[in-house]
């Protein structure tokens, strides 16, 4: 079994378990994030980082993958569930091509309260492709790692073309075995694990070629110093292999510096003998030193600031040491490896509390209490760059972590926050500071403004800066007018919708795609045109942007409407246009949109109709004539529209001219059939004959084109529909103004 093989298996695994499939759709179960605004249950599955389990047990030769499956739930309780039943299909599917080892689990909420869960393992396979009997770990060394090889040998050679672009842990058995390593240089930056087993002697290691191993020309294993780790590393044009850890060991570490300024640098270079041992031989903090060497230069040190002219020694007692790098690395919270822009932070707060005399800052540092207040912020839903308190009789503390000052399609908003409560819990106990707030301005120029304020704090206070995106994209109609229950549309009708607009089949291979939305918003028509080609083109699925992703699909062929005719994009009046054939053509969701018995609602459809007798779109109970419970437009003739409800109707004797595009906007306010409202171009039209009986619509399908396939089918073309459940009544004429702006209707 291979990974390509591997990865389609992970998905088997979940849609072979009715458990699974019985709580989560089959094609929400998917090798990539559900698309955003999909409420619906669903589970992604991705490739994830390798974690080991160390043990001293028998190893195999096994190549290991982690697979991570993230689960998205509507709430805690379904997250759960969907999560136990995931873990448990998981669990139970170890065969005969792989074992299966579940290492770890969680469960988390999004600050936009999506739940989630995970459920992680690992997928074991043999070089032999079955699956291994025993796999134990024998490090931890090689966490996070995509994948890596466990092999146990005896006494062998292992050859350079065996490594494979792979790491490796070397098991070794037997007593004293002696295993010969390819050599450095033909293995450049890999891990190479060994791990002796014996219950006696020495495990013996030496190079290919007589190359040097930790220095020397062997390396022994012994059974109270069992595990060595190697890396190929290169020390003036020579390759060798360093250990990076050693039981019970006494080997180098090795620090270098990828590049010659530390704000760059990858990986820090100390200077000569900052690191030295004390007289039992174990390193000092000393080393420490060499942090402040690198970094105090950066934040606006200089030895000139030291009163005992000590460059680095913060806390003034006279040496260099734990207490000084401590005091401005404590500054970062839960920071495991805070930036080099961060450390040049701390060091510029050391600055402005040296330049007076004051140390303090640092000796009585409160970053925990600094760091809780970050957090509380951050729970409630804010983006923390920086803050900072004083507490006259505690001390500071401060946290700092400036994100970039720019976003593509987005303004950078810093607001500043001033409160005389040192550590504060919420905005609540702050006021907003009277300048800014800054839109787009560096980081640089927001430390400049905090620090003139914090310095002019001379007993109890804090500031905080909180960082908001506003976009820059125009709000679409439903931006504006929100709350639809299913939108369909050829242009973007909200600026954070994500998905597509339709899915299409080209009728040469019946080969299908998603289409989307080009940078202006529009139908991606070229997307159209170099799927389709010379062959015609038909909408599979037109896709609802309302974010309840009530898609209207159509699986026959013959059913489909067209949107391609073998050289261009279907048009009406210049924009985008499905044409329906006025036989069988119709799109159709199957499911309820919120729109049923007496509420109020409305719609908004733009069409061009050249036939009468017909529906434009239907809601009803999914019962064809006979039924009583339908909402709907249509066209009795080619001058009389109507809305249909549950036995009763509206009639509109309003002109009408084929082949011209129309705007169709109805409105109900109330329970009764007769309070429906009709406008053609925004002008209201006058009912001519209506029944009056209580609406009681059973919204468990929708058809656009018609009022199922092959009945009361539109000739004609259909350019946008939405549908509201709510009567719009004060909002009509602006939406019918905005959908007048994009599609230029005649006569508006």
């Amino acid at each position: 079994m291979s990974l390509e093989t591997l990865i389609p298996e992970a998905r088997n695994i979940l849609t072979s378990s009715s458990d699974v499939t019985a709580l989560v759709a089959a094609d929400k179960i998917t090798f990539a994030r559900r698309p955003q605004g999909d409420t619906k249950p669903g589970i992604s599955i991705n490739m994830g980082p390798v974690e080991y389990i160390g043990t001293t047990l028998n190893a195999t030769s096994v190549v290991t993958y982690r697979v991570d499956y993230e689960i998205f739930g509507s709430t805690a309780a379904s997250t759960t569930a969907i999560h136990d039943k995931v873990k448990a299909a998981v669990t139970a599917a170890s065969s005969s091509n792989f074992l299966i080892r579940l290492f770890d689990e969680d469960y988390f909420v999004d600050v936009d309260d999506v739940h989630r869960a995970r459920v992680m393992v690992n997928f074991e396979l043999s070089d032999a492709g079955a699956a291994p009997s025993t796999v134990n770990y024998v490090t931890n060394s090689l966490n996070g790692r995509v994948t890596a090889k466990i092999r146990s040998i005896s006494s062998a050679s292992i050859a350079s073309t065996d490594f494979l672009g792979d790491d490796y842990i070397l098991y070794l058995t037997g007593t004293a075995p002696s295993v010969v390593i390819p050599s450095a240089s033909s293995n450049q930056s890999r891990i190479l694990g060994l791990y002796y087993a014996g219950t006696s002697g020495v495990a013996t290691v030496t190079v290919d070629g007589g190359g040097t191993i930790d220095g020397g020309s062997s390396y022994s294993l012994t059974t109270s110093s069992r595990f060595v780790e190697f890396m190929s590393v290169s020390e003036s044009s020579t390759h060798s292999w360093k250990s990076q850890l050693s039981g019970g060991g006494g080997s180098d570490i090795i620090v270098r510096e990828t590049s010659g300024n530390s704000s760059t640098a990858t990986t820090l270079q100390f200077p000569d003998d900052s690191v030295t041992h004390d007289g039992s031989g174990k390193a000092t903090i000393s080393m420490l030193q060499g942090v402040v060497t690198e970094y105090g230069s950066d934040g606006g040190l200089t030895s000139s600031m030291f009163p005992n002219g000590l460059f680095g020694d913060i806390d003034q007692d006279g040496v260099v040491d734990a207490g000084d790098l401590l005091a401005v690395l404590g500054h970062f919270g839960n920071t495991a490896s805070p930036t080099s822009d961060q450390v040049a932070a701390s060091f510029s707060r050391a600055q402005s509390q040296i330049s007076n005399g004051d140390s303090s800052f640092f000796q009585t540092s409160r970053s925990s209490a600094a760091q809780a207040t970050v957090t509380a912020f951050t729970n409630a839903g804010h983006v923390v760059e920086y803050f900072e308190g004083i507490n006259s009789a505690q001390g500071r503390g401060f946290v700092s972590n400036f994100l970039a000052d720019t976003v593509s399609g987005s303004t950078v908003r810093r607001t500043m926050y001033i409160s005389g409560t040192p550590f504060p819990t919420g905005l609540s106990q702050m006021q907003q500071y009277p300048l800014g707030p800054y839109d787009n301005q560096a980081k640089s120029l927001i430390q400049t403004v905090v620090n003139a304020y914090i310095n002019s704090v001379t007993a109890n206070g804090s500031v905080i800066i909180l960082r908001t995106l506003i976009s820059s994209t125009p709000d679409k109609l439903l931006d504006t007018y929100t709350g639809a229950a299913a939108a369909y549309s050829v242009r973007l009708l909200d600026k954070d919708y994500s998905g597509n607009c339709m899915r299409i089949r080209r009728d040469s291979d019946d080969s299908e795609t998603d289409i989307g939305f080009d940078s202006s918003g529009d139908l991606d028509t070229s997307a159209i045109a170099t799927h389709c080609g010379s062959a015609n083109g038909y909408v599979v699925t037109w896709y609802d942007q309302s974010g309840n992703t009530n898609n209207a699909t159509q699986s026959t062929d013959g059913s489909q409407p067209q949107i391609y005719d073998g050289s261009a994009v279907i048009t009406d009046n210049g924009k985008p246009a499905l044409d329906f054939d006025g036989s069988n053509d119709g799109l159709r969701y199957s499911g309820n949109l919120g729109i049923s018995g007496s509420t109020d609602r409305s719609f908004f459809i733009v069409c061009t109709i050249n036939n009468g007798g017909v529906r434009v779109f239907d809601l009803s109970d999914g019962t064809v004539l006979s039924g009583i419970k339908h909402y709907a437009l249509a066209f009795d003739s080619s001058s009389v529209k109507s809305y249909r409800f549950n036995g009763g109707y509206q009639v509109f004797n309003a002109p009408h001219t084929a082949s011209q595009q129309d705007l169709f906007s109805g409105l109900h306010d109330g329970p009764n059939v007769n309070t429906g409202q009709l406008y053609i171009k925004g002008i209201q039209q006058t009912q001519s004959s209506t029944t009056s009986s209580t609406m009681a619509t059973v919204d468990t399908q929708l058809d656009i084109g018609g009022l199922n396939p092959n009945n009361q089918n539109i000739n004609g073309s259909i350019q946008e529909l939405i549908l509201y459940p709510v009567s719009n009544s004060s909002n009509r004429s602006a939406i019918e103004t905005n959908i007048d702006n994009y599609f230029n209707i005649p006569g508006m």
